[in-house]
């Protein structure tokens, strides 16, 4: 038998597609189109673009949001003033501290600062001024010096309240000492805060002004002791007063209950209904 021989191997030729598009970086992160990554030619170079952008980020400020807490408030500033471009206000870039203080939230003029009522608290036009002016000056932001306004109009409204309080607390108290001859003493110590306006001026308006701003009852009872002097003295004509303070009241009273011969201890006394009567207005006077 006659052995066949094998068929010779047929080597295939590859022509290369010159068409194929290149293989770059970008074709291969799947960047292709990307204008950004277009402009690096190798991957190298895109790496030292992200060393370059990282140093530059690492020594940026970032100026803090208008929410921003203090903390971080302060650590800017810090930052401004460790990379010196905060700088003294005399020094030639006054101006540029000023428009970094703008960009923090200060208004470019003092009367930019607008301030939130405070209940209780009324504004002084003046006074109001002069702090928007010192906060300017000072470089405060809106929100610390609407703070500061905030904290100073609910202080003085507390102490408003507190002092208004004490005053009603000493009128009452006043009016229940002195009972029913409380209007007679006022009128006196009114009319004696008149005669002394000479010798100290301002005293009668400050006395007739107490109606709005709140009775002291204390200059209210100074005033009575120096009526009550003048007309012993004779300086002055005082009304003689037909009712008595309760204190005064309450005197009479025990003066009758200690004397057993009183005509009002006594029912035999021909004068007795007559003193019972004055008994029960004096009780009246000195309890009621």
């Amino acid at each position: 038998m006659t052995e066949e021989a094998a068929p010779e191997a047929v080597t295939e030729t590859v022509t290369p597609d010159t068409d194929a598009p290149e293989t770059t970086w970008q074709s291969e992160a799947g960047l292709v189109g990307d204008t950004t990554a277009e402009k690096y030619e190798t991957v190298g170079d895109l790496f030292n673009a992200y060393k370059e952008a990282s140093s530059m980020i690492g020594n940026s400020v970032r100026f803090p949001s208008k929410d921003a807490g203090d903390e971080a408030v302060v650590e800017f500033n810090q930052k401004m003033l460790d990379k010196g471009f905060y700088k003294a206000p005399n020094q030639d870039d006054a101006d540029s501290v000023r428009s970094i203080q703008q960009l923090l939230g200060m208004p470019a003029e003092a009367q930019g600062y607008e301030f939130a009522a405070v209940e209780g608290f009324e504004d002084n036009a003046e006074d109001l001024g002069a702090f928007k002016a010192l906060a300017h000056e000072l470089g405060l932001t809106a929100k610390q010096a609407g703070g500061i306004h905030n904290w100073l109009g609910t202080s003085n409204a507390a102490d408003d309240k507190a002092a208004s309080e004490k005053m009603d607390a000493g009128m009452s108290e006043l009016k229940g000492e002195w009972g029913q001859a409380f209007e007679h003493k006022m009128t006196g110590a009114k009319n004696a805060a008149g005669m002394l306006e000479e010798r100290v001026p301002g005293i009668s308006t400050y006395f007739d002004n107490m109606a709005e701003q709140g009775q002291d009852s204390n200059m209210i009872r100074l005033m009575d002791a120096v009526s009550e002097m003048l007309g012993e003295s004779g300086a002055s004509q005082v009304q003689p007063r037909e009712v008595m303070t309760k204190a005064e009241a309450q005197a009479r009273v025990r003066e009758i209950q200690m004397n057993p011969d009183h005509p009002a201890n006594n029912t035999s006394d021909p004068h007795h209904e007559e003193a019972a009567r004055m008994r029960v207005a004096l009780l009246k006077a000195a309890y009621g």
